[in-house]
């Protein structure tokens, strides 16, 4: 017996979606098939809490306002070294012309 699950692309909310195989964990992936989509494919429900969107951003908005690696870990559920790893990442996207060191990037070992 078959049965369809009315699927939505949470980042377009098209719903042309097509299966896509399974993830390492046996969930369910989906291909969004919109051809503007800036995302592919995606779960409809995460494991992991960091690839759910806005996290990293979160993270990131909670550091550069005073809140520790770990603290910012604790209260989003994340492991501390996605909270370092998403501050990098973000570093070599937006390098600051500044010659001033932030607390972050001091921490981090950055200039």
């Amino acid at each position: 017996m078959r049965h369809s699950v009315d699927v939505q692309c949470p980042h377009c909310q098209s719903t042309s979606i097509s299966k896509a195989g399974k993830s390492p964990k046996g969930q369910q992936k989906y291909l969004c098939t919109n051809s503007e989509c800036p995302k592919k494919t995606f779960l409809l429900h995460y494991v992991k809490r960091a690839w759910e969107d806005g996290v990293k951003e979160t993270a990131i908005d909670m550091v550069l306002n005073g809140s520790g690696i770990r603290d910012t870990g604790r209260v989003l559920n994340i492991h501390k070294n996605t909270v370092i790893n998403a501050i990098r990442k973000r570093k070599e996207h937006c390098p600051r012309k500044s010659t001033l060191v932030h607390p972050v990037n001091r921490y981090l070992g950055l200039r």
